[in-house]
């Protein structure tokens, strides 16, 4: 084992250093990269500074993250869909009374709407 001397960590620090900076520099190397086969020509006509890279980068993933609504997913949609038929189902066999069963109807098929997809169900509320 190395003994941690003054001299010892006067030529370590240096290198690592050099060590983390070299993969702060590839880690932006893989951004600009990235970045350029998505933004092609906006990006290419001009030198990125790092802090470009970072800020296209952020900028980038507030997109995706904005653009991704779970509720437009046809999985997500044709489970709520099961889901609403299946409490319709259990509320007749439980024959629950019509308005019970009415109003919780209402209640999944505007939960639906307002995720923006019409919701609709096997059965009728007065079957």
């Amino acid at each position: 084992r190395l003994k941690q001397t003054p001299r010892f960590l006067k030529v370590s620090k240096p290198l690592m250093e050099k060590k983390r900076r070299a993969r702060i520099n590839e880690c932006l190397e893989q951004l600009k990269t990235l970045l350029e086969n998505h933004y092609t020509n906006n990006i290419r006509k001009r030198k990125l500074e790092k802090a470009d890279i970072l800020e296209l980068t952020v900028k980038h993933l507030r997109n995706l993250h904005s653009s991704i609504n779970p509720l437009k997913h046809p999985e997500y949609q044709a489970g709520f869909r099961n889901c609403l038929n299946g409490v319709n189902q259990y509320l007749m066999r439980e024959n629950s009374t019509g308005s019970i069963r009415l109003n919780m109807l209402k209640h999944l098929s505007s939960s639906m709407l307002a995720a923006g997809e019409p919701a609709s169900c096997n059965s009728t509320a007065d079957s």
